[in-house]
C-alpha cells in the first residue's frame, strides 16, 4: 500500500518547479533528516547501512546539504527506511504537504521529533524536569496564562536583540 501511494506521487516530487513550495518542502526535509539523525545518533554511513544501500552517505550528504535535486520516490524510501522512520511523515514533509488525518483535515499537533526532542531535554536537564512537574501540577486554565507569559517573555527577549536604531 505504502509503496503504491509513493509511486502515484512520483510527479509531485520530479517536478519541483511547478510548485513554488518546494523550496520550502527540501529545506524541511533537510532539517528533518538533520534532526532525526542527531537524535537517533546516526550517521550517514548508518543511514546508508540501514536502508539496505539503497541510497549512499554521499546523497544523504547531499540532503542535509540541500544540494539534492528531484528527489525520487526509491530514494524517499530509502531515507525513511535508512532513518527508521514512517515514509508517510517524511514523504508529506518532502512535499511540503500539509499533515492531514485519515478524515483530510489538517493535524495540527506537534510532531514527534519535536516531542522526542523535548523528552531529551527533559532528561539531561534537572531544572527542565522540575519546571516539567510543577506545571503539569497547575490547572489547566494556569496552564494557559503560563504558556502566554511565556510567549511574552521569549517575544521580549527577541525583541531586545535587535540593534538600536541610530538617529
Amino acid at each position: 500500500m505504502r509503496k503504491k501511494y509513493f509511486q502515484n506521487a512520483t510527479n509531485y516530487i520530479h517536478h519541483p518547479l511547478e510548485r513554488p513550495h518546494m523550496t520550502a518542502a527540501k529545506n524541511d526535509l533537510r532539517e528533518y533528516v538533520k534532526r532525526v539523525m542527531k537524535l537517533k545518533g546516526l550517521t550517514q554511513k548508518d543511514v546508508q547501512r540501514q536502508s539496505g544501500w539503497k541510497i549512499t552517505d554521499g546523497y544523504v550528504a547531499s540532503i542535509t546539504t540541500g544540494r539534492a535535486k528531484n528527489l525520487s520516490v526509491d530514494k524517499l524510501m530509502a531515507l525513511a527506511d535508512g532513518l527508521g522512520v514512517d515514509y508517510d511523515e517524511q514523504f508529506h514533509i518532502a512535499c511540503g504537504a500539509e499533515d492531514l488525518d485519515e478524515t483530510g483535515k489538517s493535524r495540527n499537533g506537534p510532531d514527534s521529533l519535536m516531542i522526542l526532542e523535548t523528552v531529551q531535554q527533559v532528561v539531561m536537564s534537572p531544572t527542565v524536569t522540575q519546571i516539567l512537574n510543577e506545571v503539569v501540577r497547575l490547572s489547566p486554565e494556569d496552564r494557559v496564562g503560563l504558556l502566554a507569559y511565556i510567549k511574552k517573555v521569549r517575544a521580549t527577549k527577541r525583541g531586545s536583540r535587535r540593534k538600536p536604531r541610530s538617529d
